[in-house]
């Protein structure tokens, strides 16, 4: 390992087990600020008082960035890279590249085994959850969407047999199994075929604390409110909001959403992004002329 690449490790690690240590305490968004008037290495000496060994939280990152080299995929432009490089940032949490791709997962909890893809520069804010124990079973979510925290996804169905006499699943229940109380039943196998995955376009913008569950379809554009439960498809550049989320409206003209279907800017390279700022800077809801004259190729 180069020079360079320790030092990219160390910083790395040491965002790791300084994040690790703040979530300890009850005001951990208060202490974050009160770092942040402090040098990193004063901050860190405050970290080694207090933890002390470092060595078993440095096996939980190895662990965590193992198990995202392995399980993530970045697609850009119709592309899917293997992700090959893992970092934590302080403030961004976990970030993940795979040469000039990359997106930002946030301090995520990625759970039972989930794999997913998301495109470049989606970002997930803060705290969230990702679950999923099937690798059939995946979240995929596309290119420039914005994700506060809060949010809950799980790409398994997680639902009960509640046409059967009993609503708990004797089948697959693991506390019971641990007790050796497992009864065989034939309706699991066909509760398991039913299960689908997760999928979020591009430039959705999903607000705090919603929850997403398997067979979810969200269009590209779409915005979902905060707190709502998507469980459905939700149509390209439609409001949601609510449990169940709903159709609240759409954010721009049939017109205007055809355009941008067929646009797909989210798919332009990055410096034809960079010549298109009147596109980027231009009000949709009351522009009245085709979009296609905005935009440079």
């Amino acid at each position: 390992m180069s020079n360079k690449q320790n030092s990219e490790y160390t910083d790395s690690f040491n965002n790791f087990i300084l994040d690790m240590f703040v979530k300890s305490f009850e005001c951990k968004d208060g202490l974050i600020e009160s770092f942040n008037s402090i040098s990193k290495d004063e901050t860190m000496d405050v970290v080694r008082q207090s933890i002390g060994d470092f060595g078993i939280w440095q096996k939980v990152f190895n662990e965590r960035v193992s198990y995202l080299l392995k399980n993530v995929i970045l697609t850009a432009s119709n592309k899917k890279c293997k992700a090959t490089k893992v970092s934590f940032h302080y403030q961004y949490g976990w970030v993940v590249h795979a040469g000039s791709i990359k997106a930002y997962l946030g301090k995520s909890s990625f759970l039972g085994g989930i794999s997913f893809e998301i495109g470049r520069r989606t970002y997930f804010s803060g705290h969230n959850v990702l679950r999923g124990n099937n690798r059939n079973n995946m979240l995929r979510i596309g290119s420039y969407c914005a994700v506060a925290e809060g949010l809950y996804v799980n790409v398994d169905d997680d639902s009960h047999p509640i046409n059967y006499a009993a609503s708990i699943n004797f089948n697959s229940e693991a506390r019971m199994k641990d007790d050796g109380f497992f009864i065989s039943l034939s309706f699991g196998n066909r509760i398991n075929k039913a299960k689908k995955g997760v999928s979020i376009g591009s430039d959705v913008w999903i607000g705090r604390n919603v929850r997403i569950f398997h067979g979810a379809e969200i269009g590209n554009g779409c915005v979902i409110g905060e707190q709502s439960l998507v469980r459905g498809i939700c149509e390209p550049y439609g409001v949601y909001a609510g449990v169940p989320a709903k159709l609240v409206k759409k954010r721009f003209s049939e017109k205007i959403i055809n355009e941008l279907m067929k646009l797909q800017w989210w798919n332009w390279p990055e410096d034809r992004m960079l010549r298109n700022a009147r596109f980027f800077d231009t009000d949709l809801m009351t522009y009245s002329g085709s979009i296609m004259n905005l935009v440079e190729e």
